[in-house]
């Protein structure tokens, strides 16, 4: 990589896991999982979980393995252009660009509705809030790698306290440890039920449609789960090491904690409460919307809301502010294939890609769409857009490692022997994650053509911003193979050598220097 082009090698382990469970770790869990309970019940809700817990798991392992096999620079699209076709990994790579371009502005808009929880929009106008969390996300990712690693970690251990004393929370609360000294054990599980019947239907049918709109909003809390893919550039040697613990301690934090809260949500929170079917319709991202505030507001705990809000807010920044770097990376991705101009590479002297930076920062405006009267109706758009490029992420990831494993085989790699790290459960848990993935991009807004049934108008504005992804994915796909006459590569040619000697080379080096000083 030429002089001007390259990022620093900073990032460790820690620091890599740091970046997904700050990405990942937003409204998500804490906010739109009550979505979910409301639509299927406690039931729907913990079995959709679980199966989206496979499938992240999947996603997850799939990454290490090709990371730590190659840690292409250009990350998940590098490896989408590399192991399947140039305009896969050029569509690909833009989809992932677009998610984190949309998802920043995001958790912008849902930082300021948070803030309306004490101060409401007449009094300040939601604008001023939008304006500072753009600076601070600006100032954050132009510091430097290695300063903006040390505020990653720090948040991201914060936010794994706040989620455990959740944990703690919510088991006590299913005690009988709040004011009312009132036990609920599996309550909410009988009355009103495991599985709710979706509106206007009844019956196994209508509790299967209200399980399936429930899976659309399950997958939210998962975003950006898989961004240390696009820092793989920047991690220190040895990088297979580093990328490899990164992913256990990714998973070893989010998976556990995140079932543990699932499992008691449906446990402290009926699907039917009042104040829960309040908070959805309103589909705001304040502490009055999240389930476990309502827990707390039932068994009479006063003071927990405003604490709540005060975490939340400190999660959906530093969100935002992961999900900017990871935009700017894969433009900077993007620029190194050759698939963006050229300038949006070159780096400053702390390895910053500063016209990357530039570009990204200015679609953070997006954010005053969220200062207007139709708000909440914005950030539920932005985020039914959202959960659709999250699907296509994840598909990028599995087609790309089925054909990695695929190319591996032919060409008499023995994976078990010569690969750092081999993915358990694969092609099962691969085929079953491809399958869903793909269904619940065409069911996510099925729902608008059940609500017709009820006399309701047909809306057509959730329907776009659920599907239009769809198309304009195809088109970027067939625009790049028509237009550079690309073609999906045999599985006998596929490049599974570039740049694996320079990585190699890295990585004696680094242990022989380690020997040498021990």
């Amino acid at each position: 990589m030429t002089e001007g082009h390259r990022l620093v090698h900073k990032l460790r382990y820690y620091d890599l896991a740091a970046l997904s469970i700050s990405g990942t770790t937003g409204s998500g869990m804490l906010v739109a999982s009550g979505i979910s309970l409301s639509f299927g019940g406690c039931g729907s809700l913990l079995f959709g979980f679980l199966l989206v817990c496979i499938v992240a798991y999947t996603v997850l392992c799939s990454l290490c393995e090709m990371a730590t096999y190659i840690p292409l620079p250009d990350g998940c699209a590098g490896m989408a252009t590399r192991y399947v076709d140039p305009a896969f990994g050029f569509a690909s790579g833009y989809f992932y660009f677009f998610k984190y371009l949309v998802l920043a502005p995001t958790q912008i808009s849902a930082a300021s509705l948070a803030i309306q929880y004490w101060i409401d929009r007449e009094t300040i106008n939601p604008a001023l809030w939008v304006t500072i969390f753009i600076i601070l996300d600006m100032i954050c990712n132009f510091v430097g790698i290695q300063f903006y690693a040390t505020i990653v970690k720090f948040f991201a251990g914060f936010k794994v306290i706040v989620l455990i004393g959740l944990v703690i929370f919510c088991f006590a609360l299913t005690m009988g440890a709040g004011p009312t000294n009132e036990r609920v054990g599996f309550r909410y599980w009988k009355d009103p039920g495991a599985f709710k019947e979706y509106f206007g239907t009844s019956g196994s049918p209508g509790r299967f449609a209200a399980f399936l709109a429930s899976l659309v909003t399950i997958i939210y809390p998962f975003a950006g789960i898989e961004i240390y893919g696009a820092a793989l550039a920047e991690a220190h040697s040895p990088m297979r090491k580093n990328i490899h613990k990164a992913n256990n301690l990714i998973m070893w934090t989010i998976f556990p904690i995140y079932i543990c809260l699932i499992f008691f949500m449906g446990m402290i929170v009926s699907s039917d409460d009042p104040l829960l079917l309040e908070a959805v319709s309103l589909y705001s991202s304040s502490a009055t919307n999240s389930p476990f505030v309502i827990a707390a507001i039932n068994a009479g705990i006063k003071v927990l809301p405003h604490i709540l809000n005060s975490c939340l807010l400190i999660f959906i920044f530093t969100a935002s502010n992961t999900e900017l770097y990871v935009s700017i990376r894969t433009l900077y991705g993007l620029s190194i294939n050759g698939m963006a101009p050229k300038i949006f590479s070159k780096t400053n002297k702390r390895g910053v890609p500063y016209a990357a930076f530039a570009f990204c920062s200015l679609f953070s405006v997006l954010g005053y769409m969220n200062s207007g009267d139709s708000s909440k109706i914005v950030y539920q758009h932005f985020l039914n857009v959202d959960c659709t490029f999250i699907l296509f992420t994840w598909l990028s990831i599995l087609i790309s490692h089925f054909r990695f494993t695929n190319a591996i085989k032919v060409q008499g790699i023995q994976r078990k022997k010569e690969l750092y790290y081999t993915a358990r459960f694969t092609p099962y848990t691969t085929y079953f994650s491809i399958g869903f993935s793909i269904l619940l991009m065409l069911i996510k807004n099925f729902t608008v053509f059940l609500d017709l049934s009820e006399g309701s108008s047909f809306d057509y504005k959730s329907f776009i911003s659920g599907y239009i992804c769809i198309p304009v994915f195809f088109i970027f796909y067939f625009f790049y193979k028509f237009y550079h006459k690309t073609h999906l590569i045999p599985l006998e040619e596929v490049d599974l050598f570039s740049y694996k000697d320079v990585i190699d080379a890295e990585e004696e080096a680094y242990y022989r220097d380690l020997k040498t000083n021990a």
